[in-house]
């Protein structure tokens, strides 16, 4: 189940919100336990994104109009990674013997904070973002083995020109 909500609720403010739950697990499978949680899929997500821009503001400056400012917020529910719980091996179709057949990892929530400052005058436009203000630490996980940090604190700029 997926929801997202856009509104632009006053003069110069527009806001961007979602909520996602997935209840993602296997069932009728011959190979892993039935009910067992898919991996790398968390059940909840969220975000939500305030941005303003200056114009209305501001009124004939026509210096301070082009100025906007964002913050987003994102969150990920916990999730699973490495390898699901298995009945059989599928390339000898008998049971499991070895450990091997549950090595799961559990990776915890997280919620990551952005920022971000832009201007447009004419037709040029900057934008600046820093990324993961609280420096928050989680991972991607990606085949059965592999777990990686999501990205650092970090700090973006771009630049444009409209022809």
């Amino acid at each position: 189940m997926e929801v997202d909500v856009q509104s632009k609720p006053m003069n110069g403010w527009s806001v961007i919100t979602g909520y996602s739950y997935n209840n993602t697990a296997y069932t009728n499978s011959n190979i892993y336990e039935d009910g067992s949680r898919l991996r790398y899929n968390p059940a909840h997500t969220a975000n939500l994104s305030l941005f303003y821009n200056f114009s209305s503001a501001f009124g004939n400056n026509t210096f301070l109009r082009g100025l906007s400012a964002g913050f987003t917020t994102y969150y990920v529910g916990d999730k699973l990674a490495g390898r699901n719980p298995r009945l059989v091996d599928p390339n000898t179709g008998k049971p499991w013997t070895t450990a091997d057949a549950n090595k799961m990892i559990s990776i915890p929530n997280y919620t990551q904070f952005d920022a971000s400052l832009g201007y447009s005058y004419d037709r040029v436009s900057v934008r600046v973002k820093l990324a993961n203000l609280l420096n928050e630490l989680s991972y991607n996980m990606h085949d059965d083995n592999s777990v990686n940090p999501i990205a650092p604190r970090n700090f973006s700029a771009t630049a444009s020109y409209r022809l």
